[in-house]
């Protein structure tokens, strides 16, 4: 039986093209399958091993400022406006004072408030003039169960904190919802980097670029770093109020300051461990500054590469294979799925970009015992012939 060699090459690299589009399409998508997860966890662990042992990226790029320890009562009242007792907010007097110590300075890089404002408090006339004139700031806020934006109760700069998760574990974020409400980080990243980006369906457009609005982020920095072995700034609201301006000004010149509960009631469960939603932010923040949901030529040609040499498996003739490997069934049809595992885990290491395995591997596995039956039946048929 003749193989056409060329012709095959060429019919790989299309599908190769095809099956990378496919790719991309499938890495849009709000969730994975159960098991990709541990893929993931794995290229993880490959690339803190690799590349970040014993490394704390952007040293000094944060001021991270507690306020588990900051809490105020405020008045309960149901639907109806009836009392039921009280509840507790962070206190705005101590963040008043600390915003007020932010306008006077104006050295900061940018300001992140994760907290959400929707009640009322006795010392919101003093926290309100603060912060509705402290420039460079985004509020944390989120949406009600139509999907529709919350508004805080101080007109300031605000974006979207909200966090999906699957079965309770954070792996996939998305920057858009709804076509127009973007999260905070997002925010952030468009006024340091003086960029618009635009919602395009399930893509996104930032500046002459493109990218994806559902992406698996890496997080950089660990509730470890940040609370034990201490290798960021980390303080206190109600410590820092009391520092003079030459203090606090050493402590957020230049530096994104992130306001928030880093210790007690916001947490979350992640690949690599529980990380307070905080923090979450200043991560997410890092995987937009290093553009991991946007795609790149060299991010396409790695993976129309990849794709091309598999698909040579999937269109040659089995037989080539056996004489090589013994054990074609282990070795070919039933490897795709470790074939794209080893592309995944290349691709998040190198790109920061997972890959949605199981989908292809079936289809590949499909595909390559259909393509078999056809070399069977052609090589029947010219034994028939000769």
């Amino acid at each position: 039986m003749k193989v056409r060699y060329p012709r095959i090459i060429i019919i790989s690299l299309i599908h190769g093209v095809l099956l990378t589009i496919g790719s991309i399409f499938l890495q849009r998508l709000p969730w994975t399958f159960q098991g990709e997860d541990k893929l993931i966890q794995w290229s993880i662990i490959v690339k803190r091993i690799a590349f970040d042992v014993g490394q704390f990226p952007y040293p000094e790029e944060f001021l991270f400022v507690n306020t588990s320890y900051s809490n105020d009562l405020i008045d309960k009242f149901d639907e109806a406006g009836f009392p039921l007792g009280n509840q507790v907010i962070t206190d705005r007097m101590q963040l008043a004072l600390f915003t007020e110590a932010l306008n006077r300075i104006d050295k900061h890089k940018w300001a992140i408030y994760d907290i959400y404002f929707g009640d009322e408090s006795q010392y919101d006339d003093m926290f309100a003039p603060q912060i509705e004139a402290l420039p460079r700031v985004v509020m944390s806020t989120t949406t009600d169960d139509k999907g529709a934006k919350l508004a805080p109760r101080f007109d300031n700069n605000s974006g979207l904190a909200n966090v999906e998760t699957l079965d309770d574990i954070f792996l996939k974020y998305r920057l858009i919802h709804n076509d127009s409400l973007k999260v905070v980080p997002l925010k952030v990243i468009e006024g340091i980097l003086d960029v618009e980006v635009e919602s395009d369906g399930q893509f996104l457009k930032q500046g002459d670029r493109w990218g994806l609005n559902y992406y698996i982020p890496d997080l950089r920095i660990s509730q470890y770093k940040l609370t034990v072995t201490r290798g960021y700034p980390f303080i206190n609201l109600s410590d820092v109020i009391y520092l003079d301006d030459e203090t606090i000004e050493s402590l957020v010149k230049d530096r994104i300051v992130i306001v928030g509960d880093f210790l007690a009631n916001d947490n979350f469960e992640t690949l690599v461990g529980e990380i307070s939603g905080p923090l979450l932010l200043a991560n997410l923040y890092l995987s937009l500054l290093n553009g991991e949901h946007l795609l790149s030529w060299q991010y396409f040609a790695f993976l129309i590469i990849s794709f091309s040499l598999i698909s040579l498996i999937v269109f040659l003739p089995d037989e080539l294979f056996v004489l090589k490997l013994k054990f074609k069934e282990m070795a070919v049809g039933g490897s795709f799925i470790v074939y794209l595992a080893i592309v995944s885990v290349i691709s998040y290491v190198s790109f920061n970009k997972a890959m949605n395995v199981f989908i292809l591997s079936f289809y590949l596995i499909g595909l390559n015992y259909l393509i078999g039956l056809w070399w069977k039946r052609r090589e029947k048929k010219s034994l028939e012939n000769s």
